[in-house]
């Protein structure tokens, strides 16, 4: 079934589901990116040519099997880019996932289907899967919450991958009790809800909107977190290598797409083919640049605590524009160093404060809608390994620190 198809559950149409599941219970719901197998289900990766040859799943990945065990109900298979390869969430043969904040706005990707399901309270909780941004853009671009999990601390059995040296998992919602859920499915329960949250930040300014940075230093602030500014600890050095990882396991990962290219998305086969010519040398190359970024930005994060800066650092493009900028600039290099990362949306009424107070109305921050609505500041917080719920605990402490300003 497509998701523009109408549910007869009442779902609304929004292009977020490829398949919808029927599941018992009065849980939790969950919406699982298809890239994740769900038993009974065809894993189509967002794809016709993969959706041809496939299968119904014989089995749970592991992480859906955790989620059914901690209660979740699974409402259906969350649309996405192609698999998997993209920032923009655009689909051409399922539909492309409607940006609840306005419509002509990408949903960004890869991850927008779980994005939408969320930000329009069809789901409490979706999976989505981050290789070089994907659940932290869709969350910015839809203006909700997103995980990025440390790499390796989620199983990544039982889903279809991209690049094995940069896939995570990871929850997406509305709310930090919602993540919470989440991440306990993720990790079978075994994770530390009493986290202390990070009292210090390292501040990296990548944005080019005045707006957007001033926003993330008023959030800071007003959760009283220590602020240090620092240099670029090479972001772009970082990204560039991280698309060479990315390519060249993604083409030996899709064998099939690639000989048969002319039955995929032609923005998806232009991708690939920026990475046809790379060698084993500028693989193994790209894998050396990045242990060295790794330790780099490991070690400012032991110094000065979680890295702050933004998620995507301009404006969300529009669809008609989706492809004129490299979105994933600020999310891919922290794939590449393996350490978790969490971007979560501001109140919109905070954002307009610190427009109105800084004087910046002609400045448009992460962006408006043709409608007039404008998408939120998110914010990007980066830990050490492992720090995954520190990093949920301080996004709880920045909001909360907002709330109880009246925001």
């Amino acid at each position: 079934m497509s998701g523009a198809e109408t549910d007869p559950k009442g779902l609304s149409p929004f292009n977020w589901a490829i398949e919808l599941c029927e599941s018992s219970g009065d849980g939790p719901t969950l919406a699982v990116k298809d890239l994740i197998d769900v038993e009974g289900t065809i894993t189509t990766a967002g794809s016709r040519l993969v959706a041809s040859t496939a299968t119904p799943a014989a089995q749970d990945a592991p992480i859906v099997a955790s989620a059914r065990r901690g209660g979740a109900r699974i409402i259906g298979k969350a649309n996405l880019t192609e698999l998997a390869f993209g920032a923009q969430g655009i689909n051409p043969w399922y539909g492309t996932p409607v940006n609840p904040i306005s419509p002509e706005l990408i949903p960004g990707g890869s991850s927008s289907g779980s994005a939408v399901a969320v930000a329009r309270g069809i789901a409490d909780v979706a999976y989505g899967t981050d290789t070089g941004g994907s659940i932290r853009i869709p969350a910015t671009c839809c203006g909700v919450i997103g995980l990025k999990t440390t790499f390796g601390r989620a199983s990544t059995a039982g889903v279809y991958p991209l690049s094995q040296s940069l896939d995570t998992i990871g929850p997406m919602a509305r709310s930090i009790p919602q993540i919470w859920s989440g991440l306990s499915w993720l990790f079978a329960g075994d994770i530390a809800l009493g986290a202390d949250p990070y009292q210090s930040a390292g501040r990296i300014r990548t944005s080019e909107s005045e707006l957007i940075e001033a926003t993330i230093d008023e959030a800071l602030t007003l959760a009283a977190m220590k602020l240090t500014d620092l240099d670029n600890p090479g972001l772009s050095r970082a990204w560039e290598v991280g698309g060479v990882i990315m390519g060249y396991e993604a083409i030996r990962n899709n064998e099939l797409a690639v000989s048969q290219h002319h039955r995929i998305d032609p923005a998806i086969w232009s991708r690939f083919q920026l990475y046809r010519s790379k060698s084993v040398a500028d693989y193994e190359e790209a894998l050396e640049v990045g242990r060295t970024f790794s330790k780099v930005v490991s070690d400012l994060v032991g110094s000065f605590g979680t890295l702050a800066l933004a998620s995507v650092p301009f404006e969300v493009p529009s669809l008609r524009n989706a492809y004129k900028r490299w979105i994933n600039v600020n999310t891919l290099p922290f794939n590449v160093a393996g350490l978790p990362a969490i971007s979560f949306a501001l109140p919109a009424s905070f954002c307009d404060a610190v427009r109105k107070d800084r004087g910046m109305s002609g400045d448009l921050g992460q962006g408006i809608g043709e409608s007039g609505q404008r998408v939120p500041v998110s914010i990007q917080l980066v830990g050490k390994l492992g720090s995954d719920e520190a990093l949920v605990a301080s996004a709880d402490m920045v909001l909360k620190a907002l709330k109880e300003e009246g925001f």
